[in-house]
C-alpha cells in the first residue's frame, strides 16, 4: 500500500490513491510513514479524526500538528513538516560539500559536466530563504516570471516555500535546489564543470 500511495518526488502521500484504500489500511499507511521519517506517532484518536477529512473540498486545509510536526495538504498531497522549519537562514558558502540549514534540512554540494551553475573563482555565493520581490527566468524557460508564479507552476506548498533555499550568485538569485536553475547562471559549456545545490 505504501509504495502505491508515496510519492517520492513530493516526499508526500497522494491523496488520490489514500482515498481509496480502506480506512484501516489508510491508517496504517500514514503510522509507517511518520513511523519512516523518525517521528512519534499523533494520538491514535486525533489521527482518525484526521483521516475523516480526506475528503474535505481543495480550499480547506486540514492541520494535524503534534510534538515537533505537523501533517497537511496541498493539493493532492499530504506533508510531514517539522514545525521550526520556517526560521530564516542567511549562509556564506565557502566550498563545503555539506551545508546544514537551521531548519534540520541539509544541502550537497556536486560537480557535474556541462551543467549546473556557472561560477568564477572569486564570485560571492549566498543560501537565502524568506526573500521577497524575486523574479527570474529558468535555463530553457523562454519567460521571466515572480517567483510565486513559478513556486505554483512547480506545485510547491506555500508552508514550503518559506523554508526553501534559495542560491544567490553576487547577488542575484542563480537557482532554486531542486526546481531549477536561472538562466544568467546556467553553464551552457558541454565541457565545462557546473555546481548543482542539491536539497
Amino acid at each position: 500500500d505504501f509504495n502505491r500511495v508515496y510519492c517520492e518526488k513530493a516526499r508526500a502521500l497522494k491523496q488520490s490513491e489514500l482515498i481509496h484504500l480502506p480506512f484501516v489500511r489508510q491508517k496504517k499507511v500514514v503510522r509507517f510513514w511518520i513511523a519512516r521519517l523518525g517521528h512519534l506517532m499523533p494520538p491514535m484518536g486525533r489521527l482518525e479524526s484526521f483521516l475523516a477529512q480526506l475528503s474535505a473540498k481543495q480550499d480547506k486545509n486540514p492541520l494535524l500538528t503534534w510534538g515537533e510536526v505537523s501533517l497537511r495538504r496541498y493539493r493532492d498531497h499530504w506533508y510531514l513538516l517539522q514545525n521550526h522549519s520556517n526560521e530564516p537562514f542567511h549562509i556564506h558558502w565557502q566550498g563545503e560539500k555539506v551545508i546544514p540549514l537551521s531548519n534540520g534540512a541539509q544541502l550537497e554540494v556536486v560537480q557535474a559536466k556541462g551543467e549546473g551553475l556557472k561560477l568564477a573563482l572569486h564570485d560571492k555565493v549566498e543560501i537565502r530563504n524568506q526573500v521577497e520581490g524575486l523574479r527570474c527566468k529558468p535555463f530553457n524557460s523562454p519567460h521571466s516570471k515572480p517567483l510565486k508564479k513559478w513556486w505554483q507552476r512547480f506545485g510547491v506548498p506555500p508552508f514550503k516555500r518559506e523554508a526553501w533555499p534559495l542560491i544567490f550568485v553576487n547577488g542575484e538569485l542563480a537557482q532554486i535546489p531542486g526546481l531549477f536553475i536561472c538562466d544568467n547562471f546556467a553553464l551552457k559549456d558541454p565541457e565545462g564543470i557546473g555546481i548543482h545545490f542539491k536539497i
